[in-house]
């Protein structure tokens, strides 16, 4: 038994070895979609309109990243991906919020998503609110840039208000998620 013993944690830790080995033959000149789009943007790039910069293939914004006057000056200026999403209302994930609570509670809503896309912001630069619109049967929809924005914030409206969350995804990539309010949606989670 001794022996099986040592067989089994020789084989955990030889996975890593194997991981490893696996991403040899993978490639880094692999595109971001908005490098596919656009070409690669040359290093360090920073944003016009939101103030981001581009560091190591990423968009990125915060306290660490403090541009010195020699950066600025051998920087390209561009609008960054997201700037580009909102500007062209595009979006990658859709929210659509229906029942009681919306027309009762829509500010406390407005300002939960606001809170949420902060919060994301500050994380990820590309994850933004393209919209947040009321439609004319009283629904609200919010637009994001990206899938786990919209998923983050279904996730906070249903921690916060409760609610029935379904999700989804369709052919072109984009989320569409809706967060329903009200009695048809507590006998349909029942049933």
């Amino acid at each position: 038994m001794k022996q099986g013993k040592s067989v089994v944690r020789s084989q955990k830790g030889g996975k890593g070895v194997i991981r490893s080995l696996a991403h040899q033959s993978t490639s880094d000149r692999k595109l971001h979609p908005a490098e596919r789009r656009g070409g690669r943007v040359s290093e360090p790039t920073l944003c016009e309109r939101c103030g981001a910069v581009l560091v190591r293939r990423s968009w990125r914004r915060g306290g660490d990243l403090k541009p010195s006057h020699t950066m600025l000056a051998g920087a390209a200026w561009t609008t960054c991906p997201a700037c580009v999403q909102v500007e062209n209302e595009e979006y990658l994930g859709r929210v659509t919020l229906d029942g009681d609570l919306v027309a009762s509670s829509a500010a406390a809503l407005r300002r939960r998503i606001a809170n949420v896309a902060a919060r994301a912001e500050h994380t990820q630069v590309e994850r933004r609110v393209v919209s947040v619109d009321r439609t004319a049967d009283g629904k609200l929809v919010v637009l994001t840039t990206s899938q786990k924005l919209a998923h983050r914030i279904v996730h906070e409206l249903k921690k916060a208000f409760g609610g029935r969350a379904t999700y989804r995804w369709s052919d072109d990539g984009s989320l569409e998620a809706r967060l329903g309010f009200g009695v048809a949606d507590k006998q349909k989670k029942r049933a």
